[in-house]
């Protein structure tokens, strides 16, 4: 028989040793990410030293060279692996120190985790990850569209590559344009409204809309049992470690609330503020058009640092500069960013600070959203909406 104290200290060793393990994996999730940056670094600061650079065309010549390199097909995958080892570890930790402060933190870490699984998913899909485009679609597929019940990435490259791209801002074309409008986020609300529609995922509307979309995604992969069974499988795996623990708190806050309150509200701010929506953008080119439609937006400081990497992360907060070189790696969209800032007024004339705050140089990225949608400047709410795509 087990002495009551050697016993007493088995447990204690125990506990601090599966205590490390889980710092362990957010230790290794934290290398992944920062050898993709250093992998890149040499070419960034290319980047940033071009000279002549003053207008989109000589940008788009010499971003042109900078595709993605050889090692990006193993880093690509290690980002993705990198990000799940943070959500593990912090489940981990969460379920030993069982403090509920620390459990709404871990909360905010898996949705900011899956908004850089989304973002690289969202590389994957315009083929610049690294690798083949079929190997970029399994692995955007098997390491975030599943797990995170999101539509397959097949499904979400041509909403956002074919749909959205070539036709940003422009009504019953755009996806985006579409979702506003199908919840009454349009020109010529209320206060009240607006604010309803900014937050529109952690309405009961918005977590019945995600339920029925989850189901829709399953509903169209039953004509491919290839999708069907990577779907299952994804998800099984993701939830079973809940299960087998017989831990129901853990997969009601780790597992439920993420992916259908927080996470969704995460990247829905993300869609809000990618565009300036509903500008008019009638009669111009497709340059002018994302110059108009877009804006680089800058969030400084400390606060700014957590929006970057909590719901902005993987080079979303530069998508701007995503949107007229779609084909650069997301490694050298800062560089990209701050280059056309420098050079070219045209690029930055509607550059906004912050997420929510204004400061004394700009409007925030809401704001900018804000001026539009509640401020009709004597025009209808249907002569506010941008034009029709031909």
């Amino acid at each position: 028989m087990v002495p009551k104290k050697d016993q007493e200290n088995k447990n204690t060793w125990t506990e601090v040793m599966t205590d490390y393990f889980f710092v362990l994996l957010i230790a290794l999730g934290l290398v992944a990410f920062v050898l993709d940056p250093l992998y890149h670094l040499n070419e960034c600061r290319k980047i940033a030293g071009l000279k002549g650079v003053t207008d989109i065309h000589a940008a788009r010549r010499a971003f042109s060279h900078y595709r993605p390199k050889k090692l990006d097909s193993i880093l690509g995958p290690i980002q993705f692996v990198g990000h799940w080892l943070v959500i593990i570890g912090m489940i981990g930790l969460a379920f030993h120190i069982q403090l509920f402060v620390f459990d709404l933190l871990t909360i905010w870490v898996i949705c900011s985790q899956l908004r850089a699984l989304e973002e690289l998913g969202h590389m994957a899909i315009h083929g610049i990850l690294g690798g083949s485009k079929k190997s970029q679609i399994l692995l955007a597929d098997s390491l975030f569209q599943f797990p995170a019940l999101m539509s397959s990435a097949e499904e979400r490259r041509h909403r956002h590559c074919v749909l959205h791209h070539p036709n940003a801002n422009l009504l019953d074309v755009d996806p985006g344009l579409r979702d506003f409008i199908e919840i009454g986020f349009v020109p010529g609300i209320s206060k009240f409204k607006f604010w309803l529609g900014v937050f529109h995922p952690c309405t009961p509307k918005g977590i019945y809309e995600r339920c029925r979309g989850i189901l829709s995604h399953f509903k169209r992969d039953l004509t491919s049992p290839y999708r069907l069974t990577l779907r299952i499988v994804g998800i099984v795996a993701t939830i079973a470690p809940f299960l087998l623990l017989g831990w129901g708190y853990g997969f009601l806050m780790f597992y439920l609330i993420p992916l259908l309150i927080v996470f969704p509200q995460f990247y829905w701010f993300s869609q809000v503020v990618e565009h300036r929506w509903f500008e008019n953008v009638d009669g111009m080119d497709p340059l002018e058009r994302e110059l108009t439609s877009c804006r680089p937006t800058l969030y400084e400081g400390i606060s700014g640092a957590i929006i970057r990497n909590s719901i902005f992360p993987i080079g979303d907060n530069h998508h701007l500069a995503h949107s007229l070189f779609p084909y650069l790696r997301w490694s050298y969209l800062g560089a990209a960013d701050q280059l056309l800032i420098d050079n070219m007024p045209e690029y930055g004339k509607n550059t906004s600070r912050g997420l929510f705050f204004n400061s004394k140089k700009s409007l925030s990225a809401i704001s900018y959203l804000r001026t539009t949608m509640i401020k009709s400047h004597g025009k209808t709410p249907d002569e506010n909406l941008c034009p029709k795509g031909n």
